[in-house]
């Protein structure tokens, strides 16, 4: 099974699946089909058995009303197991030409091509999940790497930047993209000298040690701070302008006003520059937690339940985050999560000044998506995802009753998502304690 299949069944909470890799000089014209008459119309098989992978595919093409995202992507990962992906990805092609995004079926066709030496074909699929819009990270981490493999390492650069921009603890595209900028790096000892010359912060009290990532905005590095000798993290926006001006007060005046120990510390704020200085929190993240693996549920719960317990102090004081993912759930030497990256958070009640949603596509509510008033079910629902994300790696399994209640923060109608304090409820055997 290929790394995008093992993201694929991850993201749904599936266990690896083998699959035997399609040969790349197959032709999709060259696969018959096994499926005629009644069948190969697109109607419904026989009541004595279940439909075969391809019926199901068939059964699609022919009518929208039976399009399901799920199904596609397994009767198309099922063709490609029986050595018959071209057909497959005919007919998957066939599915999405009614119109709909889907983008799950079009990430695992964009992996069948590759894995079948279609690239220009793999691009082609996964263009509309680059749009702004309906931006979709792994898409986008996936285009990239075939845009490096053909040798554009501009465009490969761009969107290895613009996943990193929604999420600056992307391993993998940090990864990639380290690559990609080293020469520059090694010319430019992790970027001390152009800091230097800024002057600022960094001229007499911080000293720049090492990069500690980057994403779209800004860049983040370990700095020492030499009068008090402690470490601190510096963040330095990349742009100046006024949306960039405008966020970084955000980011600094927001936790300063919270005031709370599960919330990042903001040290210092330097308005020519552009940058801040946090509070550096060395244990990593629960997006490192999820890198590094090998955790049980009861460890995922317990960041869980103090991210939530975080997250009740940000909205008692005003405001909601707008941007809970892993990379943002920092970790205390206790175990404790620590919220960072107040960069869009507004205060409750508050409608988005721009007309592009800001935030991290594969965390956003829909409500967030439409510019509506800021409103803590959408932390509630970014925070829901996180959990489906770290409970789908853990070993073990979440009580029957909590698993309800945790999907239940992740429905469509805000309406309908528990409270944050239900949450912290059903979360509280395993508050408190190291995680």
């Amino acid at each position: 099974m290929s790394f995008w299949q093992r993201v694929r069944h991850a993201l749904r909470g599936e266990p690896d699946a083998s699959a035997d890799t399609p040969s790349p000089a197959a032709s999709v014209a060259d696969e018959p089909s096994a499926t005629v008459g009644a069948a190969a119309a697109g109607s419904a098989p026989p009541a004595s058995r279940p439909p075969t992978a391809e019926e199901v595919l068939r059964g699609m093409a022919s009518d929208p009303r039976r399009v399901d995202e799920l199904a596609a992507v397994t009767a198309l990962e099922r063709m490609e197991a029986e050595g018959r992906a071209g057909s497959a990805l005919s007919l998957a092609s066939a599915v999405l030409a009614h119109g709909a995004l889907l983008p799950r079926l079009r990430l695992a066709m964009a992996e069948t091509f590759c894995a079948r030496a279609q690239d220009p074909d793999a691009q082609s699929v996964l263009g509309p999940l680059l749009q702004d819009a309906s931006f979709d990270e792994l898409a986008a981490q996936l285009s990239a790497e075939i845009h490096e493999r053909a040798g554009r390492i501009d465009q490969a650069r761009q969107l290895y930047e613009a996943i990193l921009a929604r999420d600056v603890g992307h391993a993998r595209a940090a990864s990639r993209l380290e690559r990609l900028d080293a020469r520059e790096r090694s010319a430019n000892t992790a970027g001390g000298a152009t800091l230097a010359a800024e002057g600022a912060m960094t001229q007499g009290r911080y000293r720049i040690e090492r990069e500690l990532g980057r994403g779209g905005a800004g860049t983040v590095f370990l700095a020492r701070d030499v009068r008090l000798g402690r470490l601190v993290a510096l963040k330095i926006y990349h742009r100046r302008g006024r949306a960039e001006w405008e966020r970084l007060l955000v980011e600094a005046r927001t936790p300063a006003q919270i005031e709370h120990p599960l919330v990042c510390r903001v040290l210092d704020l330097d308005e020519a520059l552009y940058g801040l200085a946090l509070e550096y929190l060395p244990s990593g993240s629960a997006r490192s937690v999820l890198d590094r693996g090998g955790y049980d549920v009861g460890h995922a719960l317990r960041l869980v339940a103090s991210a939530a317990e975080g997250l009740s102090a940000v909205h008692a004081a005003g405001y909601v985050h707008r941007d809970i993912k892993p990379s943002n759930l920092l970790l205390r030497r206790d175990g404790r999560v620590v919220l960072t990256d107040f960069g869009i958070a507004l205060p409750i009640g508050a409608v988005p000044s721009g007309q592009t949603a800001e935030g991290t596509r594969q965390y956003m509510p829909p409500e967030q998506g439409s510019a509506a008033p800021a409103q803590p079910a959408a932390d509630v629902f970014a925070l829901g995802r996180a959990a489906e994300e770290l409970l789908a790696a853990a070993a073990g399994s979440a009580p029957p009753e909590l698993s309800s209640l945790l999907r239940a923060t992740t429905r469509q109608d805000p309406r309908q998502r528990p409270s944050l304090a239900e949450l912290r409820a059903a979360l509280s055997p395993w508050a408190g304690g190291d995680a």
